[in-house]
């Protein structure tokens, strides 16, 4: 049976090589990476693991080449080295850049992306989707930039022209021909134009700017090229970008553009890329202005936090003038100081008093060289050298393994400090290991009864991230051989840690194929270690539970560590998390901890009665604090650390939590524009979308939303003028409210009053913003549009079965009714079938019984017949009503 299972084993093996021999071939044809562990799955019908499992089995034996990325490329080495005409003297590579980079070197091959700043971190996925698109045989693949105003898409598409000279991809006569389709009518033209750039790059810029006909013009010339690049005649590259989401592209064009690159705005890039753009904008200027340029941390540290919305063309115009600023002042010196009042006004504000006089280094100035000490690097550079230099002390006998153990506890603090509050990246791809390596840590927390934070997990996250991103270990920067040595004290001496950390290392190794050097495996040992010392016999358990993404845990780790004890645990809730849903894991924990008395230290009310969910074990006293501060928690940990008794602890800390206040009113009241429609506040929302999505930019209003029936005189309504300052009214239904003007929908769809509009935000837009309000209202406020925002039913089947039924009301009636009167009418009558379809009916009103009026009725109920059998309803008499008042308005019946 052994026998059948090894030989079933080696044909599955042998099938696996075959698929990778396959996949080199054809990356030795078009240099395009595919097989990975999943694509052997789908062919071979698998596991995955299974297929991981046997293609690590191929590579240890030196037959497949490894490639760390994500996801893990694999290559038959044999074939690689024929195709490639080179050898290889390692088969594992840490990410496709190195591999990149030994065929660089030996291949001649250069990388024009290095110019960018972040082409290795925030910007190394971008980098390597071009590089893809340029190499593919045999006129590479037409690419799409995605990115906000100001990212960087011009100069990415300028790298990959200048990459497909330098590796002489293309002519060494190719141009770059550059079309920006917000020149309306020639963008047509211009790109025509282009195809007579034979073998250049043809970047098109802003191509949501372009109309229909020359949208389907572009579809039709990257259709001719695709056909042109089969026959393997030379044509141009195409590359295009827009600043919209690729949501609003049009699906047709994205059909033909294979290649989508999303560039992240400047505040979703790595903190550290961010200060290396604004240190380079410095030096820039430095050398335009043939000075030194001179600024204190304050300055430094109010232009890296600004909020850049026009992203890097905004950062570069802003420390260009902060520049020109300062140096009016300049001296025969040569040195120009950049003094936190030459900053712009916008930047300036950010500055509270508060933080300039707390600021130790406000009236010191430092050279531009000073701030590039901080870095990400440079930081994990100092913690390794600083554990290197205790070790060496320990080693020369100057301290005791405590005393170092204790020093490098104090560092590894440092840094858990600085991963927490100094780094910033929001990642979706570091959002996603977050959440993998949270579940990682808190299983080995529970198989090994040790306590690791929430923060551990994502700090542990972000270095994992950072090796990633990066291509720089700790081990590649520092003296392996102390890191070594250290590594094998702790084995000896913290035996129980370092079994722990490798457990850790090893789990997520084979579970992401991410790999932690030596030295922050020092780092998980030390954390380790210090949180889990032998706390002292106490009969409380402290327990700290908590609404929110990480508070708990924020406020354990600086009680634990202000105690010097691990004291507290930490249950973080998240917002949606019921108080039943809870219970489980905090009865579990409890009886783990076998513990006999336990203080519950809780956020809000409605955990207060947790603590009787657990009345049911045995032997188990319960103590409950409400309002859970780093205070209240720092009072009950020395408390329960002198051994006081759980109802001392409670009634002291109560009698010592004194809650002051002052309530500060503003006497500014919001301005607020409010909308209101008769099909509820769903509804509404969508109206107020269309609206803001039509202002060229963002505005100091508030802009809110009620049901027609909430403005009519009621409570919430003398709040909203209590708080607000309204000054218009927009909406399907007059609520009447005195001196407010209103404006109506049909009147915006109509393109009349637009004045009244306009007169209010002129306070906010100038004249060039009015004209594009104007512009994007008419297309935003469409009929069809207004239709499908306000009602959930298919808008064109609905609005043409409302106007047949209208004009036949027309007819009946022998009227011509007014345009505004039309659309008010396709408006109201979508909303009420809308509502009936929903059996979501209004509170009925009541209706004369006139014969003017059961006329109408009869008329009413011919015309719109076929719309009533459509929708499978009955339109009632005081609906009818509404029309019929509605239309006596205007007109007389």
């Amino acid at each position: 049976m052994a026998h059948v299972y090894a030989e079933k084993e080696q044909k599955t093996i042998e099938a696996i090589h075959q698929i990778v021999i396959t996949c080199s071939k054809q990356y030795c044809e078009q240099g395009v990476l595919t097989c990975t562990a999943q694509s052997v799955k789908e062919q071979l019908y698998i596991s995955r693991s299974l297929a991981s499992l046997y293609l690590n089995h191929l590579t240890k034996e030196g037959k497949i080449i490894k490639i760390i990325s994500r996801p893990v490329y694999f290559l038959d080495r044999q074939t690689i080295e024929t195709g490639l005409s080179m050898r290889f003297s390692k088969t594992v590579f840490e990410d496709v850049d190195e591999f990149s980079a030994l065929l660089r070197d030996q291949n001649g091959k250069k990388n024009d992306f290095l110019k960018l700043i972040g082409h290795s971190t925030s910007l190394k996925y971008c980098v390597h989707q071009c590089v893809m698109a340029i190499n593919y045989p045999p006129n590479g693949l037409p690419l799409l930039l995605c990115g906000q105003k100001g990212s960087g898409r011009q100069l990415m598409a300028r790298c990959m022209y200048e990459y497909a000279l330098s590796n002489h991809i293309i002519d060494a006569n190719a141009s770059f021909f550059s079309v920006s389709c917000q020149k309306g009518d020639h963008s047509k033209k211009m790109i025509q134009d282009s195809l007579k750039e034979q073998e250049g790059f043809v970047y098109i810029s802003e191509i949501e700017c372009l109309k229909k006909e020359d949208q389907s013009a572009l579809i039709a010339i990257l259709h001719h090229c695709q056909i042109e690049a089969r026959k393997d005649k030379a044509s141009c590259r195409f590359v295009l970008s827009t600043t919209q989401p690729l949501e609003s592209i049009d699906k047709e064009l994205l059909d033909v553009i294979p290649v989508q690159v999303q560039i992240p705005d400047l505040e979703s890039r790595f903190l550290s890329d961010k200060r290396d753009l604004l240190l380079h904008f410095l030096k820039k200027e430095e050398q335009q202005l043939q000075c030194r340029l001179y600024l204190n941390p304050l300055s430094f540290g109010a232009l890296l936090k600004y909020h850049y919305e026009e992203n890097i063309d905004q950062l570069k115009s802003i420390v260009r003038w902060t520049c020109a600023n300062a140096a009016a002042d300049r001296n025969d010196s040569g040195i120009v100081t950049i003094k936190p009042l030459d900053l712009p006004a916008s930047i300036v504000r950010t500055l509270s008093v508060k933080n300039m006089m707390e600021e130790k280094e406000a009236g010191v100035y430092f050279p531009l060289a000073h701030f590039y000490e901080e870095r990400t690097e440079a930081k994990a550079n100092a913690y390794a050298q600083a554990l290197f230099d205790d070790y060496a002390a320990y080693v020369r006998g100057a301290m005791r393994f405590d005393e170092f153990l204790y020093r490098a506890s104090n560092e590894t603090n440092s840094y858990f400090d600085y991963h927490i509050y100094k780094i910033r990246c929001q990642s979706e791809e570091l959002k996603t290991l977050e959440t993998m390596v949270s579940h990682i840590v808190r299983q080995i927390a529970e198989t090994y009864q040790i306590y690791l934070s929430a923060n551990f997990s994502i700090v542990l996250s972000r270095i994992l991230y950072m090796l990633m991103m990066s291509d720089q270990s700790a081990e590649s920067r520092q003296d392996k051989e102390r890191a070594k040595e250290i590594y094998t004290l702790f084995d000896r001496r913290l035996e129980k840690e370092m079994m722990i950390a490798k457990e850790l290392r090893q789990t997520i190794k084979s579970l992401l194929d991410l790999s932690i050097d030596d030295v922050n495996m020092l780092f998980i040992c030390i954390y380790i270690s210090f949180y889990n010392k032998k706390i002292d016999t106490s009969r409380i358990t402290g327990v700290i539970l908590s609404h929110g993404y990480s508070t708990a845990s924020s406020i354990t780790d600086a009680v634990n560590r202000m105690l010097g004890k691990h004291v507290f645990e930490a249950i973080d809730m998240p917002l949606d998390t019921s108080v039943e849903s809870i219970v489980s894991p905090l009865r579990k924990f409890v009886q783990q901890k076998s513990a006999q008395q336990v203080l519950l230290l809780v956020d809000m009310g409605s955990l207060e009665d947790i603590g009787s969910s657990l009345s049911e074990i045995a032997n188990l006293n319960i103590g409950v604090l409400n309002n859970i501060s780093t205070k209240v928690a720092l009072s009950a940990g020395m408390k329960i650390l002198q051994n006081q008794d759980l109802r001392t602890i409670l009634k002291e800390v109560c009698e010592e939590s004194q809650i002051s206040y002052q309530l500060i009113k503003s006497n500014r009241k919001r301005k607020a524009i409010v909308f209101s429609a008769e099909n509820g506040i769903e509804a509404t929302k969508r109206v107020i979308d269309l609206f803001v999505k039509s202002l060229p930019n963002k505005m100091d209003l508030d802009f809110l939303y009620f049901a027609y029936e909430d403005l009519d005189h009621s409570a919430q309504c003398e709040v909203l003028l209590q708080e607000h300052e309204v000054l218009l009214l927009i909406g399907s239904l007059n609520p009447m409210l005195e001196g407010i003007p209103f404006i109506a929908l049909e009147d915006i769809i109509a393109n009349e009053n637009i004045s009244l509009v306009n007169s209010i935000l002129s306070e906010y837009l100038d004249s060039a913003g009015i004209k594009q309000f104007n512009k994007n209202l008419v297309k935003n406020f469409a009929l069809l549009n207004i239709i499908g925002y306000l009602t959930i039913l298919n808008p064109e089947k609905l609005l043409n079965a409302v106007e047949s039924s209208i004009y036949k009301l027309q007819q009946h009636l022998q009227l011509t009714f007014s345009n505004r009167l039309i659309i008010g009418l396709n408006m109201h009558i979508s909303c009420l079938i809308e509502r009936l379809v929903t059996n979501t009916e209004k509170e009925k009103e009541k209706v004369e019984q006139t014969t003017k009026f059961m006329a109408f009725v009869q008329v009413f109920q011919e015309s719109f017949d076929e719309l009533q059998q459509l929708y499978k309803v009955v339109i009632p008499d005081h609906e009818i009503g509404y029309v019929y008042r509605y239309i006596q308005e205007e007109l007389t019946i």
